[in-house]
Formats: structure tokens, C-alpha cells, sequence
């Protein structure tokens, strides 16, 4: 069974990993919301283009009310969702010590990280227990089992979060048929992680991807596979796992 006409919501998609993860699924047969608080008509270009289906959708992933809106507005327009990827998500950009941190850049964090899974999860179970089926994919990252710089303990918190999230959901939803899952991505080459160096934009990416056991430069593709995978049919009996791609930086 492949996911041939199924729904996948992925937000945050107009960029970066979320794109990647949008058109892997298209090209795959599932017809995409992108959700984004930005235009993504880069992104649905790309996917009708390829002869994909595609709708972009707009909301802040972090606030109650535009998540419930947008996805009564995604069942009208395309029908339940039955692929849910919650990619959206903030970096720690600048690094900031938990000392110096304001109480409103912790919440938004958790906001954006953290919230908007449970928001959107919430939202799209009810229409998975329907159909009996079902695919949850919430994102982490290797910097909750790796050593990093500080300045990052708020956006650590909020993918172990995501962590905690996915087993916790993954036992609730068992017998529904719906599997839950987390990918933890690297370092990975996205407008995200580049510099203000104009002369070296790339550093941090080419000093994460040295720092690895497979020294090659992590793409969006590399991550769209793995939620290729979990999505499919043949992951049926894999739920409640995290699945690193990040070149061996972590050892779990």
C-alpha cells in the first residue's frame, strides 16, 4: 500500500527541510498542505511543476486558534489528514544563556517547538482513528544527545520535548493503527544554519559535517527519505522511535 492520494500536512514547509520533505511525499503520490507562516509558493511551484499535488496554507504554527482554522480549512479543501509532519520549528538564533534569557523567548520557543505539535496532533487524530490509519512525524534534533555550545538549553528542552510527545502519543495511538514517530536531524544545509560571515557563510555547516563519522554534507533529501520510510507501509510495526540523520554525530 503505498501513499498514493493520502493527505500529508508539513509545516513549515515553504524552505529548507520541510520543502524537501514536501516534494519527496508528492512525488510519492500524497497530495501536500503547506503550512507555513510565509509564502510558499516556491514550494508548490515545485511540486505542481513535477506533476504533483500541492495547496499552501497560511498559519502560525504556535497559536490555537489559526491551528484548528487551518486544519478544518485542509480537511474542507482535501480531505482528512493521514500524514502529519510537524517540521516547523525556531532556532536557537542568537544562542542565549538561560541566565540572560527572557521568560517570553523561553515561550516562544516552546511555542513554536513544542506546542505547535501537540496543536496539530490534537487536531488531525480524530480524523486518523476514523480512518483507522494513520502517520505522525515529529521532528527533533541530534543536539538533544550530543554535546553542543551553550546558548541552545531552551531549544534542547523543546526537542526532547518532542521526544517525550511522540512515545507518549506513540502508546496512546497503537491500537488505532497509527504509528508516531520522531526524525532528529544534524546539522543540515538549509538557509538556517548560515552565517552573517559573508566570506564564510557556510562554517558551522562544515565544521558539524567534520564532526561527523560520514563527512558529507547533510541535505533536506537526506532527511526526506528517512520520513519517506516512516511513512510508508512498510513501517507499520515502527512507532515510538527516534530516527537520527546525522552522519553518525551521535551515537544512541
Amino acid at each position: 500500500m503505498s501513499i498514493e492520494g493520502k493527505v500529508a500536512i508539513v509545516t513549515g514547509a515553504a524552505k529548507g527541510i520541510g520543502r524537501g520533505i514536501a516534494e519527496r511525499l508528492a512525488s510519492e503520490g500524497a497530495v501536500i498542505a503547506v503550512v507555513d507562516i510565509i509564502n510558499a509558493s516556491e514550494t508548490i511551484e515545485s511540486i505542481t511543476g513535477a506533476g504533483g499535488k500541492a495547496q499552501a496554507f497560511i498559519a502560525d504554527v504556535s497559536k490555537e486558534d489559526e491551528v484548528t482554522s487551518v486544519v478544518a480549512d485542509i480537511e474542507k479543501k482535501l480531505g482528512p489528514c493521514e500524514i502529519m509532519i510537524n517540521n516547523a520549528g525556531l532556532h536557537p538564533n542568537p544562542p542565549t544563556l538561560i541566565e540572560d534569557m527572557t521568560f517570553e523567548a523561553w515561550n516562544k520557543m516552546m511555542r513554536v517547538d513544542l506546542d505547535s505539535m501537540f496543536l496539530f496532533n490534537r487536531a488531525v487524530i480524530p480524523g486518523m482513528k476514523k480512518k483507522q490509519w494513520g502517520r505522525i512525524i515529529n521532528f527533533s534534533s541530534a543536539v538533544v544527545d550530543a554535546i553542543v555550545p551553550p546558548g541552545a538549553a531552551h531549544y534542547i528542552a523543546a526537542k526532547a520535548g518532542a521526544v517525550g510527545l511522540t512515545r507518549g502519543l506513540a502508546t496512546e495511538l497503537g491500537d488505532d493503527n497509527i504509528t508516531v514517530n520522531s526524525v532528529a536531524p544534524g546539522t543540515v544545509d538549509t538557509p538556517g544554519v548560515e552565517t552573517d560571515d559573508p566570506e564564510n557563510p557556510k562554517a558551522v555547516l562544515m565544521a558539524a559535517t567534520e564532526a561527523q563519522t560520514i563527512k558529507k554534507v547533510t541535505k533536506p533529501s537526506h532527511i526526506a527519505v528517512a520520513v519517506s520510510y516512516l511513512t510508508s507501509e512498510e513501517a507499520e510495526l515502527v512507532t515510538g522511535q527516534v530516527i537520527h540523520v546525522d552522519g553518525g554525530s551521535t551515537r544512541t
